[in-house]
C-alpha cells in the first residue's frame, strides 16, 4: 500500500485490516504505511475516529491496532523531537485530549489499557499544566459508586501518577511534589475506605462476625484498594522532599 495516499476512513481501515494479517508480504506494506501516516494532519483523530465509531466490518483487533498505533504516534510525534520533522498540531493535540478524556468509560480491558497509557504518556510529555481537566476527570472517575467503574479511574490515576513520578527536571519534580499534596489526603480516604470494604469481606471467613455490606464491597472492590495503595505508594517514595515533615505522608505511614 502507498504511504503517499490520503488519511481517510476507508484507506486507514484497510490498512488496519492489511497490518494484521499473517502474511509478512502482505502485512509489511501496510505497516509502513501506518507509520509513513503518522507525520499526516489528522491522523491521530483518524485513528480514534475508527475507535470510536468503527465502519461497517470493523472488529475488535482492528479498533485495538488503532489505538496502539495512536499511542506510538503520540510517542513519536506528539512533540518536534529534531528541526523541520513533522509533530502534531496543537489543534489536532487538543482534539486527542478531549477524546481520550472518556478513556475510563471504556469496559474491553485491553482497549482501556492502551488508552489510558496514550493518555498517561500525553501528560508526562507536556505535563498535567497543560492538560488541566485530566485530574478532575480522573479523581472524579474514582468515586463512582459502582466498584468496577471505579477501579478502572483509580487504574488510569495509577497510570498517570507513575508516569508523572518519572520525570526528572527540577520543575517537574517541584510539579510533582505539588501533585502529591493535593492528591494525597482524598486517596488516602479512598483507600481507607475499600480497605475497610475489603475487610468486611474477608472477616467472615475467617470465622469472624459478619458486618454490615460497606458501599464498594462487591466485585471490584478488592482492585479499587490495591490500585489506591498502589498509587498511594507512588507519592510516598517520590512525591515529597522531605516526606517526614508532611502531614499527609505522616498519617498515611
Amino acid at each position: 500500500m502507498n504511504g503517499s495516499l490520503a488519511v481517510n476512513k476507508h484507506n486507514l481501515l484497510e490498512a488496519l485490516r492489511g497490518a494484521l494479517s499473517a502474511d509478512a508480504a502482505v502485512r509489511v506494506p501496510y505497516e509502513a504505511a501506518l507509520a509513513a501516516w503518522e507525520a499526516a494532519p489528522g491522523y491521530a483523530t483518524a485513528l480514534l475516529r475508527v475507535y470510536e465509531s468503527p465502519p461497517a466490518g470493523c472488529g475488535g483487533a482492528e479498533r485495538l491496532l488503532a489505538v496502539l498505533c495512536l499511542k506510538a504516534a503520540v510517542g513519536r510525534r506528539w512533540n518536534e523531537r529534531r528541526s523541520g520533522e513533522p509533530a502534531i498540531s496543537d489543534a489536532e493535540k487538543a482534539e486527542v485530549r478531549a477524546r481520550l478524556l472518556p478513556a475510563t468509560d471504556e469496559r474491553e480491558p485491553a482497549l482501556a489499557s492502551q488508552l489510558v497509557l496514550t493518555a498517561a504518556t500525553i501528560a508526562r510529555l507536556e505535563g498535567l499544566a497543560a492538560w488541566p481537566a485530566l485530574l478532575p476527570a480522573l479523581t472524579a472517575s474514582c468515586t463512582r459508586p459502582a466498584p468496577l467503574d471505579a477501579a478502572r479511574g483509580l487504574s488510569a490515576l495509577y497510570r498517570v501518577v507513575k508516569l508523572q513520578a518519572s520525570r526528572r527536571l527540577l520543575a517537574h519534580r517541584k510539579a510533582f511534589f505539588a501533585l502529591s499534596e493535593q492528591l494525597h489526603a482524598p486517596l488516602a480516604s479512598l483507600r481507607t475506605s475499600h480497605a475497610r470494604a475489603l475487610l468486611g469481606r474477608v472477616q467472615p471467613l475467617l470465622g469472624g462476625p459478619a458486618d454490615q455490606p460497606i458501599a464498594g464491597s462487591g466485585a471490584g472492590g478488592e482492585a479499587c484498594a490495591l490500585l489506591a495503595i498502589k498509587t498511594e505508594r507512588q507519592l510516598l517514595l517520590h512525591g515529597y522532599a522531605r516526606a517526614h515533615a508532611s502531614q499527609a505522608a505522616l498519617a498515611s505511614v
